[in-house]
């Protein structure tokens, strides 16, 4: 019975050792772009039915023409299996989620409507433009429960 537990304890500890989680919410390094060095993405409570999805952006080696992000997608579920699209905010509308001539933006959007007891997630898709071309970039944040 012993051997049995151990067996199982060792099986559960290398599946949680070598699970790799499908969400970024934190800073993802990517040396092959030519746009961006750094970009992360996160999701804060604001209150029971609020949240903000914060973001952070920087360019790779010059100042861009445009940066920030293009838009992110809000997404909800009551299992965290079925995900449903919510709402989605552009920079067209929402010029804080970009700024111009610049090497970094920080910013955030808030999505007030959120409902007690549901999972929440979001798309967010990373933007740099510059005389060269565009590069954009997407990463889901990390799942709250509201």
């Amino acid at each position: 019975m012993k051997k049995c537990i151990r067996i199982v304890c060792l099986i559960l500890a290398m599946s949680l050792i070598l699970t790799v989680p499908t969400y970024a919410d934190s800073t993802v390094e990517t040396r092959e772009s030519a746009f961006f060095a750094a970009y992360g993405t996160d999701l804060y409570k604001a209150s029971s039915t609020s949240f903000e999805v914060w973001f952070d952006v920087d360019s790779n080696v010059a100042k861009m023409d445009v940066i920030g992000v293009s838009e992110i997608v809000i997404y909800r579920s009551q299992d965290q299996e079925t995900w449903r699209k919510m709402r989605t905010f552009k920079m067209e509308d929402y010029p804080e989620m970009i700024d111009t001539y610049a090497y970094t933006h920080v910013g955030y959007v808030t999505y007030g409507y959120a409902s007690p007891g549901y999972y929440y997630t979001a798309l967010v898709t990373f933007y740099a433009e510059n005389s060269t071309g565009v590069g954009v970039r997407q990463i889901y944040t990390e799942i709250i429960r509201m």
